[in-house]
Protein backbone atom coordinates (compact mmCIF):
# COMPACT_ATOMS: atom_id res chain seq x y z
CA UNK A 1 0.00 0.00 0.00
CA UNK A 2 1.40 3.30 -1.08
CA UNK A 3 0.83 6.57 0.55
CA UNK A 4 1.51 10.13 -0.76
CA UNK A 5 2.08 13.27 1.26
CA UNK A 6 3.80 16.74 1.53
CA UNK A 7 5.61 15.96 4.92
CA UNK A 8 7.14 13.11 6.59
CA UNK A 9 8.04 13.11 9.68
CA UNK A 10 9.84 9.98 11.54
CA UNK A 11 9.47 10.29 15.45
CA UNK A 12 7.13 11.46 17.44
CA UNK A 13 9.15 12.64 20.28
CA UNK A 14 9.05 16.81 21.19
CA UNK A 15 10.83 17.57 17.95
CA UNK A 16 9.07 15.30 15.39
CA UNK A 17 5.11 16.43 16.83
CA UNK A 18 5.75 19.88 17.26
CA UNK A 19 7.62 19.96 13.69
CA UNK A 20 4.32 18.01 12.68
CA UNK A 21 2.13 20.42 13.91
CA UNK A 22 3.75 23.69 12.65
CA UNK A 23 4.04 21.89 9.28
CA UNK A 24 0.15 21.34 9.54
CA UNK A 25 -0.40 25.01 10.40
CA UNK A 26 1.07 26.32 7.56
CA UNK A 27 -1.05 23.97 5.42
CA UNK A 28 1.27 21.03 4.43
CA UNK A 29 -0.20 17.16 4.49
CA UNK A 30 1.45 15.36 7.46
CA UNK A 31 2.05 12.30 8.19
CA UNK A 32 3.79 11.15 11.28
CA UNK A 33 5.66 8.13 12.50
CA UNK A 34 6.60 6.21 15.33
CA UNK A 35 7.39 3.28 16.62
CA UNK A 36 6.34 4.15 20.15
CA UNK A 37 3.88 6.23 22.08
CA UNK A 38 3.66 10.03 21.48
CA UNK A 39 5.69 12.25 23.02
CA UNK A 40 8.72 10.32 22.56
CA UNK A 41 11.70 9.56 25.55
CA UNK A 42 11.48 12.93 27.14
CA UNK A 43 7.72 12.11 27.88
CA UNK A 44 7.10 8.87 28.39
CA UNK A 45 10.66 7.72 30.08
CA UNK A 46 12.47 11.01 30.41
CA UNK A 47 11.78 14.28 31.58
CA UNK A 48 8.36 14.05 32.23
CA UNK A 49 8.27 10.83 34.15
CA UNK A 50 11.33 11.95 36.08
CA UNK A 51 9.99 15.39 37.25
CA UNK A 52 7.20 13.78 38.23
CA UNK A 53 8.64 11.46 40.96
CA UNK A 54 10.98 14.21 42.31
CA UNK A 55 7.93 16.80 42.57
CA UNK A 56 7.07 14.25 44.53
CA UNK A 57 10.45 13.52 46.51
CA UNK A 58 10.65 17.65 47.23
CA UNK A 59 7.14 17.46 48.95
CA UNK A 60 8.03 14.09 51.01
CA UNK A 61 10.86 16.37 51.96
CA UNK A 62 8.82 19.37 52.80
CA UNK A 63 6.68 17.23 55.08
CA UNK A 64 9.28 15.82 56.85
CA UNK A 65 10.32 19.42 58.15
CA UNK A 66 7.11 20.61 59.08
CA UNK A 67 7.98 21.27 62.62
CA UNK A 68 10.10 23.90 62.05
CA UNK A 69 7.44 25.44 60.36
CA UNK A 70 5.13 25.18 63.19
CA UNK A 71 3.51 22.60 61.68
CA UNK A 72 2.58 18.87 63.76
CA UNK A 73 2.70 15.78 61.66
CA UNK A 74 3.01 12.65 63.18
CA UNK A 75 3.99 9.15 61.30
CA UNK A 76 5.36 10.90 58.01
CA UNK A 77 5.89 7.38 55.30
CA UNK A 78 5.12 7.18 51.96
CA UNK A 79 3.64 4.73 49.52
CA UNK A 80 6.02 4.26 46.39
CA UNK A 81 3.39 2.16 44.15
CA UNK A 82 1.17 4.99 44.82
CA UNK A 83 4.03 7.28 44.00
CA UNK A 84 4.31 5.35 40.75
CA UNK A 85 0.55 5.42 39.65
CA UNK A 86 0.68 9.37 39.94
CA UNK A 87 3.80 9.74 37.27
CA UNK A 88 2.23 7.47 35.14
CA UNK A 89 -1.22 9.39 35.48
CA UNK A 90 1.15 12.44 34.65
CA UNK A 91 2.73 10.97 31.35
CA UNK A 92 -0.63 9.31 30.70
CA UNK A 93 -2.27 12.50 30.64
CA UNK A 94 0.40 14.65 28.78
CA UNK A 95 0.43 12.00 25.76
CA UNK A 96 -3.47 12.37 25.33
CA UNK A 97 -3.30 15.81 24.95
CA UNK A 98 -0.69 15.54 22.44
CA UNK A 99 -2.59 13.23 20.47
CA UNK A 100 -5.21 15.30 20.54
CA UNK A 101 -3.27 18.02 18.81
CA UNK A 102 -2.21 16.06 16.34
CA UNK A 103 -6.09 15.04 15.77
CA UNK A 104 -6.92 18.59 16.09
CA UNK A 105 -4.11 19.51 13.49
CA UNK A 106 -5.28 16.83 10.89
CA UNK A 107 -1.90 15.17 11.07
CA UNK A 108 -1.95 11.10 9.88
CA UNK A 109 -0.40 9.04 13.24
CA UNK A 110 0.99 5.86 11.77
CA UNK A 111 2.98 3.26 14.33
CA UNK A 112 5.29 1.15 13.25
CA UNK A 113 9.12 1.49 12.37
CA UNK A 114 9.76 3.77 9.83
CA UNK A 115 12.96 3.24 7.25
CA UNK A 116 14.02 5.45 4.16
CA UNK A 117 14.00 3.20 0.56
CA UNK A 118 14.52 6.42 -1.24
CA UNK A 119 15.63 10.28 -0.81
CA UNK A 120 11.34 10.85 -0.86
CA UNK A 121 9.62 7.46 0.04
CA UNK A 122 9.92 5.54 3.52
CA UNK A 123 8.60 2.48 4.44
CA UNK A 124 6.94 1.38 7.35
CA UNK A 125 6.73 -2.19 8.85
CA UNK A 126 3.59 -2.11 9.90
CA UNK A 127 1.10 -4.75 8.69
CA UNK A 128 0.36 -3.33 5.80
CA UNK A 129 4.01 -2.78 4.82
CA UNK A 130 2.99 0.93 3.64
CA UNK A 131 5.00 2.65 2.11
CA UNK A 132 5.05 6.75 2.02
CA UNK A 133 6.20 9.16 -0.72
CA UNK A 134 6.83 12.72 0.28
CA UNK A 135 8.34 16.11 -0.87
CA UNK A 136 10.36 16.39 2.11
CA UNK A 137 11.08 14.22 5.30
CA UNK A 138 12.07 14.94 8.22
CA UNK A 139 13.96 12.43 10.67
CA UNK A 140 13.34 13.12 14.74
CA UNK A 141 14.32 9.49 15.80
CA UNK A 142 15.90 10.81 18.95
CA UNK A 143 18.52 9.31 21.32
CA UNK A 144 19.11 5.58 23.55
CA UNK A 145 21.11 5.01 26.54
CA UNK A 146 24.77 4.23 25.76
CA UNK A 147 25.18 0.50 26.33
CA UNK A 148 28.92 -1.25 26.17
CA UNK A 149 29.69 -4.62 27.01
CA UNK A 150 31.46 -3.52 30.36
CA UNK A 151 27.97 -2.76 31.93
CA UNK A 152 25.42 -5.65 31.02
CA UNK A 153 22.23 -4.17 31.73
CA UNK A 154 19.95 -7.31 32.83
CA UNK A 155 16.63 -4.97 33.28
CA UNK A 156 16.97 -6.24 37.03
CA UNK A 157 20.29 -6.34 38.82
CA UNK A 158 22.03 -3.83 36.53
CA UNK A 159 19.36 -1.29 35.04
CA UNK A 160 19.18 1.88 32.92
CA UNK A 161 16.83 4.91 33.39
CA UNK A 162 13.82 2.83 32.05
CA UNK A 163 13.94 0.34 34.25
CA UNK A 164 14.78 3.05 36.72
CA UNK A 165 11.17 4.91 36.42
CA UNK A 166 9.37 2.02 36.41
CA UNK A 167 10.53 0.40 39.75
CA UNK A 168 8.45 -2.16 41.53
CA UNK A 169 9.89 -1.90 44.84
CA UNK A 170 13.11 0.78 46.18
CA UNK A 171 16.05 -0.96 46.35
CA UNK A 172 18.04 -0.67 49.96
CA UNK A 173 21.11 0.74 48.56
CA UNK A 174 22.35 1.78 44.70
CA UNK A 175 25.18 2.62 42.81
CA UNK A 176 24.97 5.04 39.87
CA UNK A 177 27.23 5.08 37.24
CA UNK A 178 27.58 8.27 35.60
CA UNK A 179 27.41 11.31 37.23
CA UNK A 180 25.54 13.36 34.56
CA UNK A 181 22.33 15.49 34.65
CA UNK A 182 20.96 11.91 34.58
CA UNK A 183 22.91 10.14 37.51
CA UNK A 184 22.57 13.43 39.57
CA UNK A 185 18.91 13.88 39.08
CA UNK A 186 18.54 9.65 40.09
CA UNK A 187 20.73 10.22 43.52
CA UNK A 188 18.88 13.20 44.15
CA UNK A 189 15.69 11.23 43.61
CA UNK A 190 16.53 7.73 45.61
CA UNK A 191 18.27 9.10 48.57
CA UNK A 192 15.45 11.47 49.54
CA UNK A 193 13.38 8.33 49.40
CA UNK A 194 16.00 6.30 51.88
CA UNK A 195 18.13 4.57 49.18
CA UNK A 196 21.70 4.54 50.33
CA UNK A 197 23.34 6.17 47.29
CA UNK A 198 26.99 5.91 45.82
CA UNK A 199 27.17 8.34 42.42
CA UNK A 200 30.48 7.10 40.93
CA UNK A 201 31.55 9.30 37.85
CA UNK A 202 35.23 8.83 35.52
CA UNK A 203 36.00 12.35 35.69
CA UNK A 204 37.17 14.24 37.96
CA UNK A 205 34.08 16.26 38.62
CA UNK A 206 30.52 15.61 38.63
CA UNK A 207 28.50 17.27 35.50
CA UNK A 208 31.93 17.98 33.84
CA UNK A 209 30.64 18.29 30.51
CA UNK A 210 28.20 20.56 31.25
CA UNK A 211 28.48 24.21 30.42
CA UNK A 212 28.15 25.09 34.18
CA UNK A 213 30.76 27.18 35.91
CA UNK A 214 32.81 25.34 38.29
CA UNK A 215 31.71 27.24 41.39
CA UNK A 216 28.08 26.11 40.98
CA UNK A 217 29.18 22.63 40.26
CA UNK A 218 31.61 22.74 43.75
CA UNK A 219 28.34 24.44 45.48
CA UNK A 220 26.10 21.30 44.77
CA UNK A 221 28.38 19.03 44.59
CA UNK A 222 28.58 19.44 48.75
CA UNK A 223 24.89 20.14 48.97
CA UNK A 224 24.31 16.39 47.82
CA UNK A 225 27.10 15.13 50.25
CA UNK A 226 25.04 16.77 52.69
CA UNK A 227 21.75 15.01 51.68
CA UNK A 228 24.10 11.74 52.56
CA UNK A 229 24.81 10.89 48.76
CA UNK A 230 28.21 9.42 48.64
CA UNK A 231 30.00 10.64 45.64
CA UNK A 232 33.48 9.66 44.31
CA UNK A 233 34.60 11.37 40.94
CA UNK A 234 38.26 10.39 39.53
CA UNK A 235 37.06 7.01 39.61
CA UNK A 236 36.65 4.85 36.57
CA UNK A 237 34.43 1.33 36.95
CA UNK A 238 36.78 -1.37 36.05
CA UNK A 239 33.92 -4.44 36.26
CA UNK A 240 29.96 -4.73 36.98
CA UNK A 241 28.98 -8.12 38.02
CA UNK A 242 26.04 -9.95 39.61
CA UNK A 243 26.09 -12.00 42.78
CA UNK A 244 23.15 -14.02 42.40
CA UNK A 245 23.57 -16.13 45.22
CA UNK A 246 24.00 -13.22 47.63
CA UNK A 247 21.23 -10.80 45.13
CA UNK A 248 23.50 -7.83 45.12
CA UNK A 249 25.29 -6.06 42.25
CA UNK A 250 29.32 -5.58 42.72
CA UNK A 251 31.26 -2.11 41.09
CA UNK A 252 34.83 -2.68 41.00
CA UNK A 253 37.12 0.37 40.55
CA UNK A 254 39.78 1.06 38.76
CA UNK A 255 41.43 1.49 42.31
CA UNK A 256 40.61 -2.10 43.40
CA UNK A 257 37.57 -0.79 45.64
CA UNK A 258 34.62 -3.20 45.58
CA UNK A 259 31.17 -1.39 46.13
CA UNK A 260 28.36 -3.84 46.76
CA UNK A 261 24.92 -2.73 46.24
CA UNK A 262 21.11 -4.26 45.91
CA UNK A 263 21.20 -2.72 42.07
CA UNK A 264 23.43 -0.76 39.95
CA UNK A 265 22.27 1.39 37.68
CA UNK A 266 24.03 2.97 34.04
CA UNK A 267 23.68 6.69 33.40
CA UNK A 268 26.84 7.19 30.96
CA UNK A 269 24.87 9.17 28.54
CA UNK A 270 23.23 8.61 25.25
CA UNK A 271 23.68 8.19 21.66
CA UNK A 272 21.52 9.28 18.56
CA UNK A 273 19.15 6.30 17.28
CA UNK A 274 20.21 5.89 13.58
CA UNK A 275 20.12 2.17 13.39
CA UNK A 276 17.80 0.63 10.56
CA UNK A 277 16.94 3.83 9.16
CA UNK A 278 18.58 3.40 6.01
CA UNK A 279 21.21 6.44 6.10
CA UNK A 280 23.89 4.71 5.27
CA UNK A 281 22.32 3.32 1.73
CA UNK A 282 21.24 7.17 0.82
CA UNK A 283 25.06 8.25 1.85
CA UNK A 284 23.41 10.54 4.21
CA UNK A 285 26.49 12.48 5.77
CA UNK A 286 27.26 11.76 9.56
CA UNK A 287 30.30 12.28 11.95
CA UNK A 288 31.95 9.98 13.53
CA UNK A 289 30.01 9.57 16.26
CA UNK A 290 26.66 8.79 13.62
CA UNK A 291 24.83 12.11 14.40
CA UNK A 292 23.61 13.21 11.23
CA UNK A 293 25.14 16.34 10.21
CA UNK A 294 22.99 19.42 9.35
CA UNK A 295 22.93 22.89 8.18
CA UNK A 296 21.59 26.04 9.65
CA UNK A 297 17.83 24.98 8.24
CA UNK A 298 18.22 21.57 9.55
CA UNK A 299 18.34 19.60 6.43
CA UNK A 300 21.01 16.82 6.01
CA UNK A 301 23.18 16.27 3.12
CA UNK A 302 20.11 15.48 1.21
CA UNK A 303 18.62 18.36 -0.32
CA UNK A 304 14.62 18.05 1.17
CA UNK A 305 15.39 15.55 3.80
CA UNK A 306 16.00 17.28 7.42
CA UNK A 307 17.48 16.25 10.81
CA UNK A 308 15.86 17.37 14.03
CA UNK A 309 16.71 16.90 18.08
CA UNK A 310 19.26 13.70 19.61
CA UNK A 311 19.49 12.39 16.04
CA UNK A 312 22.02 15.30 15.46
CA UNK A 313 23.68 15.20 18.30
CA UNK A 314 23.95 19.33 19.00
CA UNK A 315 21.87 19.33 22.46
CA UNK A 316 20.19 16.57 23.59
CA UNK A 317 17.27 18.48 25.12
CA UNK A 318 14.10 18.68 24.47
CA UNK A 319 13.49 22.26 23.94
CA UNK A 320 16.30 22.64 21.69
CA UNK A 321 14.25 19.66 19.59
CA UNK A 322 11.39 21.67 19.58
CA UNK A 323 12.60 24.73 18.67
CA UNK A 324 14.72 22.59 15.85
CA UNK A 325 11.00 21.34 14.49
CA UNK A 326 10.42 25.29 13.97
CA UNK A 327 13.19 25.79 11.98
CA UNK A 328 12.88 22.62 9.89
CA UNK A 329 8.79 23.54 9.36
CA UNK A 330 9.61 26.84 8.56
CA UNK A 331 12.13 25.89 6.15
CA UNK A 332 10.35 22.99 4.45
CA UNK A 333 7.09 24.68 4.04
CA UNK A 334 7.71 28.28 2.50
CA UNK A 335 11.74 28.09 2.73
CA UNK A 336 12.08 30.18 5.37
CA UNK A 337 14.70 30.46 8.04
CA UNK A 338 14.70 30.95 11.44
CA UNK A 339 17.92 31.52 13.34
CA UNK A 340 19.30 29.20 16.74
CA UNK A 341 21.64 31.06 18.70
CA UNK A 342 23.78 27.77 19.88
CA UNK A 343 24.60 30.28 23.17
CA UNK A 344 21.24 30.97 24.13
CA UNK A 345 20.24 27.29 24.83
CA UNK A 346 19.04 27.06 28.43
CA UNK A 347 19.96 23.74 30.40
CA UNK A 348 18.10 22.81 33.97
CA UNK A 349 19.30 20.01 36.08
CA UNK A 350 16.11 19.54 38.76
CA UNK A 351 18.23 18.22 41.24
CA UNK A 352 18.09 19.32 44.95
CA UNK A 353 18.48 22.69 44.50
CA UNK A 354 18.03 22.66 40.92
CA UNK A 355 20.57 24.26 38.94
CA UNK A 356 20.19 26.18 35.48
CA UNK A 357 23.05 27.58 33.17
CA UNK A 358 23.36 29.10 30.14
CA UNK A 359 25.85 30.99 27.81
CA UNK A 360 29.67 30.30 29.02
CA UNK A 361 31.15 29.59 32.24
CA UNK A 362 33.86 31.85 33.15
CA UNK A 363 36.42 29.79 32.47
CA UNK A 364 34.95 28.88 28.93
CA UNK A 365 34.34 32.47 28.29
CA UNK A 366 38.70 32.88 29.00
CA UNK A 367 39.26 30.57 26.61
CA UNK A 368 37.70 32.14 23.78
CA UNK A 369 39.83 35.55 24.74
CA UNK A 370 37.25 37.41 26.58
CA UNK A 371 38.94 39.41 29.10
CA UNK A 372 36.29 38.88 31.53
CA UNK A 373 34.44 39.81 35.00
CA UNK A 374 32.00 37.92 37.09
CA UNK A 375 29.41 38.74 39.90
CA UNK A 376 28.10 36.08 42.25
CA UNK A 377 25.28 36.68 45.10
CA UNK A 378 24.01 34.18 47.99
CA UNK A 379 20.63 33.60 48.24
CA UNK A 380 20.75 33.23 52.00
CA UNK A 381 20.65 37.13 51.70
CA UNK A 382 17.22 37.00 50.00
CA UNK A 383 14.36 37.34 51.74
CA UNK A 384 12.10 35.29 49.89
CA UNK A 385 14.87 32.51 50.46
CA UNK A 386 14.50 33.07 54.24
CA UNK A 387 10.47 33.04 54.80
CA UNK A 388 10.44 29.96 52.50
CA UNK A 389 13.91 28.41 54.65
CA UNK A 390 15.71 27.86 50.81
CA UNK A 391 18.72 29.39 51.67
CA UNK A 392 21.25 27.11 49.77
CA UNK A 393 22.00 28.54 46.77
CA UNK A 394 23.90 31.28 44.04
CA UNK A 395 23.56 33.43 41.58
CA UNK A 396 26.62 34.13 39.32
CA UNK A 397 26.92 36.04 36.18
CA UNK A 398 29.73 36.04 33.57
CA UNK A 399 30.15 38.72 31.67
CA UNK A 400 32.52 41.11 29.08
CA UNK A 401 35.24 43.07 30.91
CA UNK A 402 34.89 46.05 28.41
CA UNK A 403 31.94 46.02 27.75
CA UNK A 404 29.53 44.61 30.47
CA UNK A 405 27.62 42.33 28.05
CA UNK A 406 27.05 39.41 29.75
CA UNK A 407 27.90 36.12 28.62
CA UNK A 408 26.67 33.40 30.80
CA UNK A 409 24.53 32.90 33.95
CA UNK A 410 24.68 29.82 36.20
CA UNK A 411 22.07 29.57 39.01
CA UNK A 412 21.58 27.36 42.04
CA UNK A 413 19.16 27.42 44.19
CA UNK A 414 15.08 26.87 44.37
CA UNK A 415 13.58 28.34 41.16
CA UNK A 416 16.92 27.86 39.13
CA UNK A 417 14.74 26.57 36.23
CA UNK A 418 12.36 29.41 36.00
CA UNK A 419 14.26 32.19 36.85
CA UNK A 420 16.87 31.34 34.02
CA UNK A 421 15.20 32.77 31.48
CA UNK A 422 15.61 36.17 32.28
CA UNK A 423 19.42 35.85 31.31
CA UNK A 424 18.13 33.91 27.96
CA UNK A 425 16.74 37.19 26.83
CA UNK A 426 19.60 39.06 28.18
CA UNK A 427 21.81 36.89 25.60
CA UNK A 428 19.90 36.71 23.18
CA UNK A 429 19.44 40.43 22.40
CA UNK A 430 23.16 41.12 23.73
CA UNK A 431 22.36 42.83 27.03
CA UNK A 432 24.91 44.63 29.53
CA UNK A 433 25.02 43.55 33.05
CA UNK A 434 23.82 47.28 33.92
CA UNK A 435 20.78 46.84 31.51
CA UNK A 436 19.15 44.05 34.09
CA UNK A 437 20.99 45.88 37.21
CA UNK A 438 18.66 49.28 36.20
CA UNK A 439 16.01 47.21 36.11
CA UNK A 440 13.31 47.11 38.77
CA UNK A 441 12.59 43.37 40.35
CA UNK A 442 10.02 42.67 42.37
CA UNK A 443 10.52 41.81 46.48
CA UNK A 444 10.11 39.74 47.80
CA UNK A 445 11.35 37.33 44.93
CA UNK A 446 14.06 34.80 44.21
CA UNK A 447 14.62 37.36 41.00
CA UNK A 448 15.90 39.55 43.29
CA UNK A 449 19.11 37.26 42.95
CA UNK A 450 19.88 38.35 39.74
CA UNK A 451 20.83 42.87 39.72
CA UNK A 452 22.35 41.76 43.11
CA UNK A 453 24.53 39.49 40.97
CA UNK A 454 24.67 41.92 38.24
CA UNK A 455 25.73 44.43 40.60
CA UNK A 456 28.22 42.72 42.37
CA UNK A 457 30.16 42.55 38.80
CA UNK A 458 30.61 46.25 39.73
CA UNK A 459 30.84 45.84 43.29
CA UNK A 460 27.80 47.60 44.63
CA UNK A 461 25.51 44.72 45.16
CA UNK A 462 23.46 46.17 48.13
CA UNK A 463 22.61 43.11 49.92
CA UNK A 464 25.66 41.16 49.82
Amino acid sequence: MTHTCQIIIIGAGPGGYVAAIRCAQRGANVVLVDKDAVGGVCLNRGCVPTKALLATAKHYQFVQSAGKWGVNIDHVSFDWGAIIKRKDRVVQQLRRGVEYLLKKNKITLIHGSARLIAPHKIQVDDPDSTIIEAEKIILATGSEPVQIPLFPIDGVHIISSDEALALEKLPNSLVIVGGGVIGCEFATLFSTFGVKVTLVEALPDILALTSLDPFIIRNLGSSLKRQGISIQTGAPVQEIKVDKAAGTVETTLKSGEILTSEKALISIGRRSYTGNLGLEDLKIALNDKKDVIVDENMQTSIPGVYAIGDVTGKWRLAHTASFQGKIAAAHATRGEQLEIREDVVPSCIFTEPPVATIGLSETAAQQKGFETISGEFPYRALGKALTTDETEGWVKVVAEKSSGRILGAHILGNGAPEIIHEFALALQYKMKASDIERTIHAHPTYSESIPEACEAIFGISIHK
